[in-house]
């Protein structure tokens, strides 16, 4: 009974041992698994901040681009006006030579509607 007893608390002493080393390694694992989620957090994380900052280094450089464009374009703005300043005399101008010309070709045909109406008033007077 003595020797019962005794085994049996051998019997104790393994099964807690095992049980202890079984929350060890249960516990290992844990602290195993909390480590890797973190690190997988933080990695998530640095991600997401280098994606944020892409986005906003993207987005000052557009600004820039922009400011650049239209300080470029401010500098021609003065030409394009002379430009199309200059477009519009050109069409005046057109216009006012084309009407010219009409009155030319008018005065032209007056000048010979005159000469054949003074043929024939001539030739009037010559045939009386």
């Amino acid at each position: 009974s003595h020797e019962k007893a005794g085994k049996n608390e051998v019997d104790q002493e393994q099964a807690f041992t095992k049980g202890s080393v079984g929350l060890e390694d249960e516990c290992e694992a844990k602290k195993m698994q909390f480590h890797e989620d973190n690190d997988a957090k933080e990695n998530n994380q640095a991600d997401a901040n280098e994606d944020k900052i892409s986005s906003i280094t993207k987005n000052v450089k557009s600004i820039f681009d922009t400011y650049q464009q239209s300080k470029e374009e401010s500098k021609i703005e003065p030409y394009t006006t002379g430009l199309l300043q200059l477009d519009e005399d050109l069409a005046n101008n057109l216009t006012r030579t084309h009407d010219l010309q009409n009155r030319v070709e008018e005065m032209e045909q007056n000048i010979q509607s005159n000469g054949n109406k003074q043929k024939l008033e001539l030739e009037r007077i010559r045939s009386e």
